[in-house]
């Protein structure tokens, strides 16, 4: 899931890491979205701009949205 969601795991975890991976990745996808590697919403908590930094708040409304819309 690392390199799918352009996570360069140099900048996420300790030097000295080299193959890409994910870890404290919150991953959300719509009713009907198959596939994995293609989550409609992701949060984190590393050192990386590319999505929201985990909120409970901010998870929690993206959720409720995607049930609200089926």
């Amino acid at each position: 899931m690392a390199t799918t969601l352009g996570i360069d795991t140099r900048r996420s975890a300790v030097s000295g890491d080299e193959s890409p991976f994910a870890w404290d990745v919150y991953l959300a996808y719509r009713r009907g979205n198959n596939g994995i590697a293609q989550p409609d919403f992701w949060m984190h908590q590393l050192a990386v701009e590319l999505a929201p930094r985990f909120s409970t708040t901010k998870w929690r409304s993206q959720i409720e949205r995607f049930v609200q819309c089926g």
